[in-house]
């Protein structure tokens, strides 16, 4: 096999320039702008993509992964031409056939026939090879006389037919695809699978391939590269980066899912909401002295229990991307232009001097929930000269932390700064918001409203809310259970667990009066479809309580065998037996939690049942 780089980028960037409005666009896109000097427009450069190496060999293939928004389809557009780089080199060495956007072109009116003959004349096919073409798409479509009528009459599984098989006609050099694999219904599903595997393993093509489906990318392709906010996180052999990717989402999920619970025991957060972010963290950084005066901000860290719970790599790309949970705010801002230097990135804060001595700073963390039980500090890593003053004021949810809280500053070296936030987190701080402020305003003062997944009810403490789905049954009510959880094989709590691992389930309880109890421990299983699982029942343990005093039923799965999912809880106590005269306490939907990692063959199942090893007599 040669060793020639088919696709090679180096240093590559791409970076848009966001006007403040429309009507700044078109002034600077006719350029209007040396005619009205006193209208001083400033855009701000958005860095999708930057710092990109990476090279592809004759025919290997090379698989793309990374969330929504990571940059994956702008790195395929640089490689195709469709855009240009900001920034590096874009070499590609031979014809590049790209499924990009699969059916962009297809006109409503013309039939079938006509819209596969105009789109094979475009990529450059002649008469006979068209013809030839023609035929096996007709015969792979199985549309029969439908490709002679118009192709708005089509289904949307037709038309998906139709697509797919049209972008895999041609056998090119180079080929790149992105998210079109497994078009149409089931059936269809295992033709198109056949047709790639024929055209990815078997023409010699160099392949990338966009997919979210981690088995395709480690089913066609010989390495994989992880994109994530518009770096490359990591490249390597397909089955090493996918775990590091699976590692990463589940971190995620474990986020998410500890959010979620919180939620539902707190009984203040609508239905519809526990999905999304229910905490924020706000920061403003805000430099004051002379003209000229200047201090780097190059990163702000979340840390939780001294673990990097989220960050903004400021200066970096995409740090004001506000589809991730972590972000700056550049509008109504004085942050610089993204800068690298000596392989540090960062922005800068600099005192004009024109308008006022003060320059500020903003950026937020979203969170799906504060966990009052751990640490948490802001971790900031700057460069300031004492000559002027640097402070930050951090603000929980309307709160303020630390009110213009002085930064150190002596030198122009880079400077490491944490700031405490546990003791307010867990004891809920009381403190004003700033003068002239409220609710989140208090920090950032922007204007712009939270991004699209972030309710601002869930940002105002006084938001009228609705009871979730948590429900305390009608009980007798001299034990009452405060919290249901999942625990590891670490004994830490865990909401995303693998299958075939240990899982412990708790139940915490809280006595109301003195006495002797014989507690039975019961937990219902249900996916969150509702189908029924199973039931956890213990037998009577009894206990002698006084009133105010804390105990935790704990049972262990010791082998996960449920198919992959989310799954809910609901923890009940009862008094000797199983009985609804006989209950202490009983709450629905106590916790979810997530099962992963099983083989394709079973994770769809509920339950894979043990059995004894098969014989054949």
């Amino acid at each position: 096999m040669s060793e020639r780089n088919v696709v090679q980028l180096s240093g590559v960037g791409k970076m848009y320039k966001i006007f403040p409005s429309r009507l700044d666009h078109f002034v600077v896109a006719l350029g209007l702008s040396r005619l009205m000097p006193w209208r001083r427009i400033e855009p701000h450069e958005f860095w999708a993509l930057r710092n990109i190496d990476f090279e592809l060999k004759a025919g290997r293939r090379l698989g793309i992964i990374g969330r929504n928004g990571a940059g994956k389809s702008t790195l395929l557009k640089l490689i195709t031409g469709n855009l240009a780089p900001t920034e590096g080199h874009v070499s590609v060495q031979g014809h590049i056939q790209a499924l990009l956007e699969a059916g962009a072109g297809f006109h409503p009116e013309f039939t079938g026939y006509e819209n596969v003959h105009a789109a094979l004349t475009y990529q450059g096919l002649n008469r006979v090879e068209i013809d030839k073409a023609t035929e096996d798409i007709a015969e792979f479509t199985e549309l029969g006389d439908f490709l002679g009528q118009p192709y708005k009459t089509y289904s949307t599984g037709m038309m998906a037919r139709l697509i797919f098989a049209v972008a895999t006609s041609v056998k090119p050099k180079i080929l790149i695809i992105d998210e079109i694999l497994g078009a149409g219904d089931a059936y269809f599903f295992s033709k198109s699978m056949e047709r790639m595997k024929r055209l990815v393993l078997e023409s010699g093509a160099s392949v990338l391939l966009v997919s979210h489906s981690l088995g395709h990318i480690l089913q066609f392709c010989d390495e994989t590269i992880w994109i994530e906010r518009g770096r490359i996180m990591k490249r390597g052999q397909s089955m090493g980066v996918v775990n590091a990717y699976e590692g990463f989402i589940r971190t995620l999920d474990e986020r998410r899912l500890r959010g979620k619970n919180s939620k539902l025991r707190s009984k203040t957060v609508p239905s519809f909401l526990l999905d999304n972010y229910g905490d924020t963290i706000s920061f403003t950084f805000t430099l004051q002295g002379s003209a000229g005066a200047s201090s780097d901000i190059s990163n702000v860290q979340l840390i939780r229990d001294g673990q990097i719970e989220d960050e903004i790599r400021v200066g970096d790309v995409q740090d004001s991307t506000t589809a991730f949970s972590a972000f700056i705010l550049v509008d109504n801002s004085h942050w610089s232009k993204p800068t690298r230097s000596d392989g540090e990135h960062f922005r800068s804060l600099t005192v004009s001097g024109q308008t006022s001595s003060v320059a500020i700073g903003q950026g937020v963390f979203y969170l799906y929930g504060l966990a009052t039980d751990s640490a948490y500090h802001l971790r900031v890593r700057y460069r300031h000269s004492s000559s002027s003053r640097l402070a930050v004021t951090v603000v929980k949810n309307g709160e303020v932390l630390y009110n213009q809280r002085d930064l150190p500053g002596s030198s122009s070296e880079w400077t490491e700064c944490e700031l405490p936030l546990s003791v307010a987190l867990s004891t809920g701080d009381t403190s004003r918001p700033l003068p002239g402020t409220s609710s989140l305003e208090s920090a950032v003062s922007t204007g712009q409203e939270p991004p699209p997944s972030v309710s601002s009810s869930l940002l105002n403490p006084e938001s009228k809310t609705r009871t979730v789905p948590m429900v305390r049954w009608p009980s007798e009510g001299s034990i009452t259970i405060e919290k249901v959880s999942t625990l590891g094989e670490d004994g830490r709590e865990q909401t995303v667990v693998t299958s075939g691992s240990t899982m412990t389930i708790c139940v915490s309880l809280l006595a109301h009066r003195d006495g002797q109890f014989d507690c039975v421990p019961a937990v219902t299983l249900q996916r969150l479809d509702g189908v029924l699982i199973s039931n956890f029942i213990g037998h009577a343990i009894p206990l002698k309580l006084v009133r105010g005093e804390r105990k935790t039923a704990r049972v262990t799965i010791p082998r996960l065998l449920f198919g992959d999912g989310e799954y809910r809880l609901s923890g009940s106590i009862f008094e000797k037996t199983v009985s609804e005269s006989s209950r202490y306490d009983l709450v629905a939907h106590g916790c979810e939690f997530k099962i992963t990692g099983n083989d394709s063959l079973v994770s769809g199942f509920v339950v894979q049942h043990p059995t004894s090893e098969w014989v054949i007599s």
